[in-house]
This record gives C-alpha cells, sequence and structure tokens, in this order.
C-alpha cells in the first residue's frame, strides 16, 4: 500500500470515527462533543472535526438573511418612494422645507415623517424616506435621536440589539407637532 492509499484510508477511519462519536454522543454539550472527537483523533494521530452539515446555516448567515429591508408583510422591501412623492406635492412641502428639512436637528425631521406617514416606521425606513427628501441622516444618528425624545414615540417592542422596532408619534407630540408646523415664529 502507497504512502497516498495509507492516508487515505486513515482519514476514511477517522471521519467514520468521528461520525460514530457524534452519533453517540448526540443528546451531549458541544464541549464534551468536542472533547470526545479529540481524544478520538489522538488515538489515531489526526485531528478529528465533523464538518456542518450542509443544511445547516451559521448564525451571521441566519441574521443577514433575514435582516435587510424587508416591511412589515415579510418579503416586500420597503419602497419609500410613494411617501417622498407625496409629502414632496403636498403644498406644504416649501414650509416642511423651509422650517424643518433645511434646518438643524435631527428630531424634528424625524418627527415630520412620522407626523405625515402615521403607520408605525423603523428607524431605517424614516432614514430612507429622509434620503428620498434629500436630507442625509446615519441611521444611528436616527436611533440616538428617537431614544433622546422616547417619551414622544410609541413603539411596538422593547429596544434591544438587534430588534426591529417601529415607531410612531404619540398623539400628544403628533397634535404639538402639528401645531409647531403650522404656526409662523
Amino acid at each position: 500500500m502507497s504512502m497516498n492509499e495509507q492516508q487515505l484510508t486513515d482519514a476514511n477511519e477517522a471521519g467514520t470515527l468521528a461520525q460514530k462519536v457524534v452519533s453517540i454522543l448526540a443528546g451531549a454539550d458541544p464541549e464534551t462533543q468536542r472533547r470526545a472527537l479529540d481524544a478520538a483523533g489522538a488515538l489515531l494521530g489526526h485531528t478529528v472535526r465533523v464538518a456542518k452539515p450542509p443544511h445547516v446555516a451559521s448564525p451571521l448567515a441566519k441574521r443577514s438573511a433575514n435582516s435587510g429591508d424587508k416591511a412589515a408583510t415579510g418579503n416586500t422591501p420597503f419602497d419609500p418612494q410613494p411617501i417622498v412623492n407625496a409629502m414632496r406635492e403636498d403644498a406644504r412641502h416649501d414650509l416642511w422645507e423651509a422650517k424643518v428639512l433645511h434646518a438643524k436637528g435631527v428630531i424634528n425631521k424625524i418627527k415630520l415623517v412620522c407626523w405625515f406617514d402615521t403607520q408605525p416606521r423603523t428607524t431605517g425606513e424614516v432614514r430612507k424616506i429622509l434620503d428620498g427628501l434629500g436630507v442625509k441622516i446615519g441611521l444611528p444618528n436616527v436611533s440616538d435621536a428617537i431614544k433622546a425624545s422616547q417619551s414622544e414615540f410609541l413603539q411596538d417592542g422593547a429596544r434591544t440589539k438587534g430588534a426591529i422596532i417601529r415607531y410612531r408619534l404619540t398623539s400628544k407630540a403628533a397634535k404639538d407637532f402639528g401645531n409647531w408646523l403650522n404656526t409662523n415664529d
């Protein structure tokens, strides 16, 4: 038997042994499985590892597949253009540009979007609407501004890392913002 054939036979034995160890320890925790595989590999003089089955996606792959620009419907990406067009065609758009969109500060821009579009929106959706209106704001800035004024927003869940939260103005905040927007100061 040549050296390459011997290596191939040893590798096949190691793979078979690894599969047997995994099937025996199927209910064990991953650390116990790893130790058993290391011990089995030491007996054969190989490092023995069992690859993930092809149908098991890594947590990172699952997150990137689930994240993105999906609307509440689940499969349809969010399209900000209908809202942007409606805001641009509104008779009050010039007032909004002067008083809110071209002014300093982020929170009133966010409030404008939430006030005009009464549907609850994620921070990413708000940012895309503002981007369509020609206002460049980073996503962290939108999140931080909402967090700083969270008493004026209703949210559909707890703010935790990775959670998709939708925000809308409280009725009092919407009324106050509408009154402020319509005053001539």
